[in-house]
This record gives C-alpha cells, structure tokens and sequence, in this order.
C-alpha cells in the first residue's frame, strides 16, 4: 500500500530544498519491518550472551573442582611442625599407582579413589551445566589415568618379572661358581667330573632357564645378551670364590683359560686383580719359607713357577735373592739342627763366590745360619730346650699340639711319656746339657705359672695344680719341672712348699702368701718386747748353716742372696700364720725351721747339704758322704787327678804362665793348687756334687781339657735322664770309671737310718 509522504515543516536550506511528493513515492515491506527485526535480534544477542557467561561460569568450576582434587592436605602441628596428617590428591594418587609392579589392582585401586573423588566433590558444584562439565572431565581423567597406569604397571610388572628372573639366574651362578672345582684340567674337564650334586642341578637349571618360550618373550631381543652375560658372571663369581681359596692356582687357571666365558672387558679388568693377589699370595708364601728354611723344612711350592708371575715386575730381583737365599740355607742349616752342642763352631758357612747375585743371597744365606745357631744356643739357654726341638722335629711338634689341646688326663699322660722318649732321644743326638734338659717347652712353663700365680685362684687349687705336674709328668721329673718353673718366674714359696717332705709346713706354706695382713693378725700375738722384725731373725739364726751352704754356692752373688731371703720371707710367713694359730712365738719358729731343715744333712764344712730325697728317691746319706771323702783324698794323692786330667792342666794357665812357663811347670804348679784347695759343692739341681778348688775369684770346677769339659762329679741318686757318664753312689773314680778305693763305710752323722735330715 502506498503511503503518503508529508512534507515537513523545515525550512529549507540551500542543501535540503523542499521536494513535491509524487505518485511513485512509497516504503516497503522490508523497510518497514526493520525495527522489529531488529528488536529480534538485540534480545538474541542477550540470550546468547547468557548462555556463554553460565557455560563460562561452569567451566571455571569444574577448573576449580579440578585442581582440589588434585591437592594435597597436609596438616603440620602449630608448635612442632611436625605433619600430622596428610591427605593426598587424585594427581599424587594416580601417580603412585603408576608405580606399582600390580595392574590389576593399581587399576581397581585407581577406580575406587576416582569414583570417591568424583562422589565426594559432584554435590559441591552448582547448576546442571557444571556438574555435566565436571562428568565429562572425570570421565576424560578416568581414561587418561587409566590408560597411563595400564602401561606404565604393566611395565613395572615385566621389569619386575626381568629382576626376579635375573636374581633366579645369580642364585644359579652362584651355585655353579661355589661348586666349580678349583683344580682340573680344562681340556677334559666335564660336568659329570665335578661329581657334586649340587652342581649338576644347577647346571640343568641354567639350561633349562635358556630354553623356556616365556623368558626368551620377557626379555625379548635382550635375551641372548643375558645368556652370554649370565655365563660372564659365573666365571667372575668363580674367580671370587678361587681366589679366596687359592689366588696362585686360580692365576695357573686363568692363563690356562679355564674361565672361558669371560668377555673381553671384564678379562682385562680381573687380569690385574688376579695376578696381584697370586703375587701378594707369593710373596707370603716365600716369607714362611724363609722359616721353613730356617727349620731345615722342605719348601712347598716349586720356586720356579713362582719366580714367572714376577717376570717383568720391579719386584722380581727381590723375590729372586730371596728364593735364592732360602735354597742355600736349606743347603747348609741341617749341620745347625744335628750337630751336637760342641760342634756347633764348626758349622760351615758359604764362600763369598760366584755373580753379584750369588753372593747377595749367599751372604743373606750365612747370616740366617749364624743367627739359627745363635737361636739354638740361646734357646737351650733360657729353658726352651723342648720348643726348639719341637720347631725342627715334626713328631714333637705334633704331640705337643695334641698334649696342648686334649682333656683327657690319661691321654695327656700318655702322650707326655711318649713326648719324653722322643726329646731324651733329640737330647742324646745333640748333646744338650744335662741341666738344661726340660720336657716342656718355655711357653708351656709360662703357662703354667701364669695359672699357679693366678690370684682369683685358691691355696687349694694351686696345689692341685703343682701336684698335678707330678703325676702327669713323674716324680722323677718333678725337681726339674720345679726348676724350669722357677726360671719363668714362678714365687719361691711355692717351689719350697713343693720341695719339703712336711706336709704341714707345705700347706701353711701356701696359705701364708698375704705377709702385710699376716703381720697385721699376728702384731697383738706376739710376746712382750718381741716384735715381728725378732721372728724374722730368730728364723734366720735357726737355718744359719742351710743359708751359710747357699753363700758357699756362689760366694757374693745376687742370685744366692736373693734366694736365701726368699726362703727367709717363706719361712717367716709361715710361722706368723702359725702365731696366728695360737702355736706360740718359739714353737711357731721351731716347728717352721725344724721341719724345713729335716729334708737336708749339712756337711760339717757348710759346703753343701745331702737331701733326704731325690724326687721321692731317698739317698744313701753313708754311701755319698764315704764317696765323697773317697774322691777328694783320691785328689790329694795326685794319681787319680793325674789319670782324669790325662796329665794336662795348661786349660787352667794364666796367660802370663803360658808365656813364661813349661808345660810340665805349669802342671806340676797347677796341680798343686787343684790337689790342696779342693771342696765340694753342690750342682745347679742340688742332685749331686761337683769338685771345686778354690782360687781368689772364687770356685772353679774341676774338669779335664776335653770336648765336654768332663767334671769331677757324681749324683747322690740315680734318676730318669740324667747323664750316663755321671755315676751316682758307685765307688768308681768319677771320670775314669776305676775302682775308687775307700774306707770301711760308715755314718759320719752318727745314724746309719735317717729317718728325717739333720742340721749339721
């Protein structure tokens, strides 16, 4: 329809000129439906705009909502600090079960934990836009998570299923390398050769690991590197478990390609480790060679064979001289180890011949010689004659161990007597001195003192001890086990105590070992104006001759003063534990010096005494006091000194009388002075005597000029070991071996049945 234009009531202008309506002038339908459509489409562009802000508004939600069920609560205590809850996200939770070894059940675990999550954080969301946002989110997460966790256990799970399997084949190796013999022959050496059980099984184990389908599909293309690796490792494990065996026979192995399977690299790295612990192992064994050689001991390894894994080494030269140097003591030591005593200056030592080398190692060969023979002297010396014999004679060497380590007392015996032939016959063979002949060795007698003198030990239980000795090793033995005792300290009281036949002087004895609390008890016992320093003298007066043959001994040593001050403390303490016992200050002294001295006859000239016993043996007091008398009037007649001395006395010269004098002056003077100062005295054991005469440095034995410096002497028994050219009793000229004339036989101290010893 047509409308109308109106003309408007504007004034024109030059621009705007009113026009005149016309017929054709009309607005159509598009034009005059523009102002609804345009209030369509402004309340669309609301609608739109609505919508985006709500899904906006969703979103952020959801981004919310997802990054709280991720986060971790952690609750700390306010002071501390310390956590005291942690609670963790699905993130942490996720990521844990992505490192489990279990598919199933990190999946199942997963599942519940994302439903939790998603149960738990749903009814927090507001409007249904946010809530399906926050669904799709999870569902997307649950696929993700769960796709991630699928592979990544299922990972885990194969390489956990690798490790264990690889432990199953260390188990195997190891079994192998245990059992793998140290010593064969790798040409011909065979599996059925070990012979072990053990190692059979673990060999079908092995193969039967390489030929199962499941593991070649575990390890994939790895599985051939893991055969040869495994095979590698066998060999290391083998070469570990040699070496700790025998580093030198697993060095002959290894050059001799035993260990076939090892691969380049680890062959090169064990090469060094193996051919340093066989030369450590070497150099060791060389050193204990050294006193094998020593000892006159075969050596036990070929010197050769060690000599080539030095080759090309620094330290070659040295291993060599002292190869060389124990092949030439072994050359020459035996001469130490059998010639008898007397001979030992006539060892040889070698000549200083032949290349440097040779006279390096010959010289370090001399000066081992020279200090065995030093050794031996020194041993036999200080009381070790048994531990020395036991070091160059395996049979003692083997029944001292054994004597050493068994319990039984019978047995011990036994194997003591056995013990006891073998050394007297070592003894013979190399002359040791007849005083110096024990049958323990030095270490064994410090042993026992060690126990004897141990304090938390009983009076009681020492004295078992001491008589102990006796009856495993004899009566026989006993003054010389008391002797070798001594000279590893053991107290003078308790080799008195041991000594006297008075059973009741030998128990107050040992009791009495506490002077400081005995002198304490005793000081309100003793008599007015007595005091304890009057029991020491009165002890002292009592046993004046006993001690007067003691000084004689060794006039004005240490050694002799000391031991007669030790008798005296021994002697004291035992009458104050009797004062103690109410016994009375003058019994108490009597009864503790009468029962000493009962066990000795002390000659008028207080030279020497006569026990009443040797080692329970008793003595024929007439027999040694006639022959005694014998012998020195023999001396003094001059025929019997002329036959023992074989008329020769210059061993007795000074070197001026040498010089200035004749042989047969020096005989006739020296004579002289032998046959007119003669006197007796007692030997180191107080088992005989020995003729002295005197001279202004004191007494010197009287002895021929031959090897053994043969003595004018005899024993006042016969006894077990003692010397066989040494008579006892017999009225034979000591020396000679000719009939010694003597008097009628009588009792000089008045008795011909000594009951009990007398102080002369």
């Amino acid at each position: 329809m047509a409308i109308k234009i109106y003309q408007p009531k504007i004034r024109p202008t030059t621009e705007v000129k009113e026009r005149q309506s016309t017929s054709g002038m009309y607005v159509d339908q598009q034009t005059i439906t523009m102002i609804p459509r345009a209030m369509k489409g402004m309340l669309q562009s609301g609608e739109d705009f609505y919508i985006k802000y709500e899904k906006q508004k969703a979103e952020n939600a959801v981004i919310e909502a997802s990054k709280n069920i991720d986060k971790d609560e952690i609750t700390e205590h306010p002071a501390s600090g310390a956590i005291l809850t942690r609670k963790e996200g699905l993130a942490t939770k996720a990521n844990n079960y992505k490192e489990s070894t279990k598919p199933d059940e990190a999946l199942a675990g997963y599942k519940a934990d994302w439903q939790a999550t998603l149960d738990k954080t749903l009814p927090t969301l507001k409007g249904n836009m946010a809530k399906t946002m926050f669904k799709n989110y999870m569902n997307k997460r649950f696929i993700q998570d769960t796709s991630t966790i699928r592979n990544n256990t299922f990972v885990n799970f194969r390489n956990e299923s690798r490790v264990l399997k690889v432990q199953e084949l260390d188990g195997i190796a190891y079994k192998i390398a245990n059992r793998t013999p140290l010593h064969f022959d790798s040409s011909s050496w065979t599996t059925a050769q070990v012979g072990s059980k053990e190692y059979n099984m673990a060999q079908q184990d092995l193969n039967a690991f390489f030929s199962k389908q499941s593991n070649y599909d575990l390890f994939g293309d790895k599985f051939k590197q893991l055969q040869f690796d495994t095979l590698n490792n066998i060999d290391v494990l083998t070469i570990e478990n040699h070496l700790a065996k025998d580093p030198i026979q697993t060095l002959t192995n290894f050059n001799n390609g035993v260990y076939k399977n090892l691969n380049a690299n680890t062959k090169i790295k064990l090469q060094s480790k193996i051919v340093l612990a066989a030369q450590q192992k070497m150099v060791k064994d060389i050193d204990e060679d050294t006193i094998r050689a020593k000892l006159g001991k075969p050596a036990e390894f070929n010197a050769k064979e060690y000599l080539k894994a030095f080759e090309g080494y620094e330290s070659y030269d040295a291993i060599k001289l002292a190869v060389d140097t124990n092949d030439y003591v072994r050359g020459a030591i035996q001469q130490v180890h059998t010639s008898k005593s007397e001979d030992l200056s006539k060892v040889k030592l070698y000549q200083l011949k032949g290349s440097g080398s040779e006279i390096q190692a010959k010289t370090k060969a001399n000066q081992i010689i020279q200090a065995a023979i030093a050794e031996r002297t020194k041993s036999i010396k200080e009381g070790d004659a048994a531990g020395y014999v036991a070091k160059i004679d395996s049979e003692v060497a083997s029944l001292t161990e054994t004597i050493n380590t068994t319990d039984n007392a019978e047995k011990k015996k036994s194997l003591i007597v056995e013990r006891n032939l073998l050394l007297d016959k070592k003894y013979e063979e190399l002359d040791i001195q007849h005083d110096k002949r024990f049958y323990m060795s030095q270490a064994e007698a410090a042993g026992i003192v060690k126990q004897v003198t141990d304090p938390s030990k009983t009076w009681q239980e020492k004295k078992g001890m001491l008589i102990g000795l006796s009856e495993t090793y004899g009566k026989d033995k006993m003054q010389g086990i008391l002797q070798h005792l001594s000279m590893e300290k053991l107290p003078t009281h308790f080799q008195i105590a041991m000594s006297t036949n008075s059973e009741n002087l030998n128990e107050d004895i040992l009791q009495s070992h506490s002077t400081k609390d005995l002198e304490a008890a005793v000081k309100p016992e003793l008599p007015s104006g007595k005091n304890l320093n009057d029991v020491r003298k009165e002890i002292s007066k009592k046993i004046d001759k006993w001690e007067q043959v003691i000084e004689n001994q060794l006039p004005g040593s240490m050694d002799a003063i000391a031991y007669k001050n030790a008798v005296e403390d021994t002697l004291y303490r035992a009458a104050l534990l009797r004062i103690e016992r109410k016994d009375g200050f003058g019994d108490a002294i009597n009864s503790v010096t009468k029962e000493f001295l009962q066990d000795y006859v002390i000659d008028s000239g207080k030279t020497f005494f006569i026990p009443v016993d040797v080692n329970g043996k008793r003595v024929n007091m007439g027999a040694v006091q006639t022959k005694a008398e014998a012998i020195q009037l023999a001396v003094q007649d001059g025929e019997y000194l002329d036959r023992f001395m074989d008329n020769d006395y210059t061993h007795y010269a000074s070197d001026d009388d040498l010089t200035k004098l004749s042989k047969k002056d020096i005989n006739i003077k020296m004579k002289s002075v032998i046959k007119n100062n003669s006197v007796w005295l007692l030997n180191n054991k107080s088992t005989g005597l020995i003729l002295h005469f005197k001279t202004a440095d004191g007494p010197v034995p009287i002895a021929k000029n031959d090897e053994k410096g043969t003595k004018i002497e005899f024993y006042f028994t016969d006894q077990v070991g003692q010397d066989q050219s040494i008579k006892s009793t017999e009225y034979v000229e000591p020396g000679t071996y000719l009939p010694l004339q003597v008097i009628d036989t009588y009792d000089v101290f008045g008795t011909d049945d000594i009951d009990g010893g007398l102080a002369g």
